[in-house]
């Protein structure tokens, strides 16, 4: 549920309330989003978030500065290992906002001014939400300077430059904590990993099969209770958490066509349809 307090402002604009509670309500997650407690097989986003949690609560307090906050973090790996979706626990678990941004939402706006215009909106709009967590999603289309080339140069330079400003320009960002998402973490440019930057990286593997069963365990929620869920594991061994979800909604669909409750077979044969169940 969007918290209207943060769509308040001193000017008292009803036009402007408006504007900020659409751009709320579309950077909210609109599924439940589990917290840092219940992502399974993340071990080293769940440590780093639940250490970032701490000292966003001891900043709160007055307790440390913002220089002694992580503010930035990249997290890497293959499609569908749920890097999204441990940003989202992160922000969940910390009490904060959540802003979601790409360049490819920014390039839609149109033109470079226009694109820029995007971004900044973006990174403005979290300044007025502090502390928050914005996440840029596939932070490699920022560009890489190793690899520009052609007459896209000039286009891809502003736009590395203008991130790099939203990271730590003159209007700085205390408060804004940036999560980096990438498939490619070898195409990010240098600047963007230097300290104070995206400079901490947490690569994001294959869960194995612990996390597998405690991934399916999240999203079967109260289907297959108390279901010992290894057998489903082994079964899934070397998908993502993204394919784990499907394979419960394909499981949850066959029942329901059948109009019966979902047992082990439906979800067995969602993960391996050729194998015997």
């Amino acid at each position: 549920q969007v918290d209207l307090a943060l769509a308040v402002r001193r000017d008292g604009d009803p036009n402007g309330f408006i504007e900020r509670v659409r751009d709320l309500v579309m950077t909210q997650p609109t599924e439940p989003t589990p917290r840092l407690a219940e992502l399974c097989g993340m071990d080293s986003v769940v440590d780093w978030g639940h250490a970032l949690a701490r000292d966003i609560s001891l900043y709160k307090q007055g307790r440390i500065s913002w220089r002694d906050v992580d503010r930035g973090v990249l997290l890497s790996g293959p499609p569908g290992v749920g890097k999204t979706t441990a940003a989202r626990a992160v922000a969940a678990t910390c009490g904060v906002p959540i802003f979601q941004g790409s360049f490819a939402v920014w390039q839609a706006a149109g033109s470079l001014d226009a694109m820029l215009r995007a971004m900044i909106e973006t990174f403005n709009t979290a300044r007025q939400h502090t502390p928050c967590i914005v996440v840029v999603d596939e932070v490699d289309s920022a560009g890489d300077r190793r690899s520009m080339e052609g007459r896209n140069v000039g286009y891809e330079t502003q736009v590395l430059n203008a991130f790099l400003e939203q990271l730590d320009g003159l209007e700085g960002r205390e408060g804004v904590v940036v999560i980096g998402t990438t498939n490619y973490p070898e195409r990010v440019d240098a600047a963007l990993r230097r300290p104070g930057r995206l400079d901490r990286e947490i690569w994001l593997g294959l869960p194995d099969v612990t996390g597998l069963t405690g991934i399916l365990r999240f999203h079967l929620g109260s289907d297959l209770a108390g279901q010992d869920l290894r057998r489903a594991a082994n079964f899934a061994w070397g998908s993502s958490p993204a394919m784990a979800e499907q394979f419960v909604r394909d499981a949850r669909r066959r029942a329901r066509f059948e109009d019966r409750p979902m047992v082990e077979a439906d979800l067995l044969s969602a993960i391996r349809p050729d194998q015997p169940t």
